[in-house]
């Protein structure tokens, strides 16, 4: 747009200029620029192209216009309502006195009538403001938690880091944007009125865990948890022009303190439902957070560190540690059957089982697991181990006396197939253990008759349970040197 030669000539070539010509002036009380008095254009002319900050309240409402040197709070028109320079600037407009405060130089701006119409401020700065600030925002910069300053009526975003710019899902874009407009919805209003308690009242405010409803780098409303404190921010003239936020995401605490909550809710519904041991242990398995004992372990109410020297025998540590490191390295279960001492004092032994509980980032929260006494059933079975090595001994024994005599000693089971022959009776057949076990009569080399005369005795004595003698000839069925009579008893087993 080529304004030279117009009125409004002096509304170009600055960034302020353009913002006065795109405003909608409207339903405004100053009118179209076109109809503002000359005083008023040749201030804010004057002000554009001043070489320092400079900002022009103008009427009794204070309508606001600075220039691009200006960096503070304001918005282009719309009435200023600082408490603290408010009456400073109201005191030029009554008295046409200029005032001085701080950096701050306040100069009455005279109408057609003679009469102070607005007021100008000029922002003067030594080197050592500017370094100042600059030092600000470096330190905010640098910050690993979110840090930002907001500044005028409408809290606008001023100065920000890059760890706020990641929680929020921002960019540097939002510099300069009013806090609701940030956070768009009731979320973001009444964050803002927050922050403008602590601006209109000289206050500060600490919030703990408060949730708030923010956007992640996705674009996605999620709610986030802070720990933060609120405070003025204090310009250096004194003025209080804004907030300083310094805030602490604490969205991981809420969520573990949420899942220690409702483990343990869990852990007490489990308790109740179930005879079970059930105990919790933190992620390296370093506390044991609580155990239910059900009269088989001691109860552990409160966390203990040293529980394995508390529970498990000396001599079991180092075989638990493995399989519990191996569990911890997968994120699997952890499953094994060990000694423990018992309530009483005893060693006892347990099957137990516990699972990982994960937290939302897929990192291990705690250990839920349960155990059971199986005492009884590893005593019982060393019993059985110690019968079943007695009868090994006994059969060994047994099987040294067979082979060492010439008596044919030989078992059958009910299908009349051998399944014991000792070694006078294999040398007889000819035959190897391999050969003749599990062969029926007939198999071996036995007669009809031979055979069928001993399943019929096999028979009697099932049924009977009662022993049986008799006699035969083998000459002829072995091929023995000399008539061979055999003298048999049969006995049930």
């Amino acid at each position: 747009m080529n304004l030279s030669g117009t009125k409004l000539g002096f509304l170009s070539n600055s960034e302020r200029a353009l913002k006065i010509l795109n405003r909608d002036w409207s339903n405004h009380p100053l009118g179209a620029p076109e109809e503002w008095p000359q005083s008023l254009c040749t201030a804010i002319s004057m002000c554009l192209y001043a070489p320092t900050s400079q900002l022009i309240f103008w009427g009794d409402e204070c309508f606001q216009f600075y220039n691009d040197h200006y960096n503070g709070p304001a918005a282009i028109g719309e009435p200023f309502r600082d408490p603290v320079q408010l009456p400073l600037i109201r005191q030029v407009m009554q008295s046409g006195e200029p005032v001085i405060a701080g950096t701050r130089h306040y100069s009455p701006i005279h109408i057609e009538n003679g009469k102070p119409g607005g007021v100008l401020c000029t922002i003067t700065q030594s080197t050592g403001n500017i370094y100042q600030q600059q030092l600000l925002r470096d330190i905010i910069k640098q910050a690993s938690d979110p840090i930002f300053i907001l500044t005028g009526d409408e809290m606008a975003l001023t100065i920000a880091n890059e760890a706020l710019y990641k929680l929020w899902g921002i960019d540097s874009t939002s510099l300069g944007k009013p806090l609701p407009e940030i956070f768009p919805g009731t979320n973001g209003l009444e964050i803002a009125a927050m922050f403008e308690d602590v601006y209109r009242n000289n206050r500060i405010v600490k919030g703990h865990e408060k949730a708030f409803v923010v956007k992640n780098a996705e674009e996605n409303l999620q709610t986030s948890y802070f720990s933060f404190i609120c405070l003025p921010f204090v310009d250096i003239d004194g003025t209080i022009t804004g907030v300083t936020v310094i805030a602490n995401d604490v969205t991981a605490q809420v969520t573990a303190k949420k899942l220690l909550t409702e483990s343990e809710r869990l852990f007490s519904a489990l308790v109740r439902a179930t005879s079970t041991l059930v105990y919790r242990m933190s992620p390296d398995w370093i506390v044991m957070r609580q155990l239910e004992g059900k009269g088989f372990l001691e109860d552990a109410g409160n966390p203990i560190p040293n529980w394995i020297e508390h529970y498990i025998p000396e001599e079991q540590h180092e075989s638990v540690w493995a399989k519990i490191r191996e569990a911890i390295q997968q994120k699997s279960v952890f499953e094994m059957e060990h000694q423990v001492i018992l309530a009483d004092g005893n060693v006892g032994w347990t099957f137990t089982r516990a699972i990982p509980v994960l937290d939302e980032a897929g990192e291990i929260f705690e250990w839920f697991g349960a155990a059971s006494d199986i005492t009884y059933r590893i005593n019982t079975e060393k019993e059985l181990q110690l019968v079943k090595d007695e009868s090994d001994q006994t059969k060994r024994l047994l099987q040294a006396v067979s082979n060492s005599t010439p008596d044919l000693v030989y078992v059958f089971n009910l299908n009349y197939e051998f399944t014991y022959a000792n070694k006078a009776l294999l040398d007889m057949w000819g035959l190897t253990r391999e050969e003749s076990i599990g062969k029926r009569l007939l198999e071996i080399g036995y007669e009809p008759w031979h055979a069928e005369m001993h399943e019929r005795e096999i028979d009697e004595v099932v049924v009977t349970k009662k022993s049986i003698r008799g006699d035969v000839s083998l000459l002829m069925q072995f091929l023995l040197p000399s008539n061979y009579v055999c003298y048999h008893l049969i006995v049930p087993s």
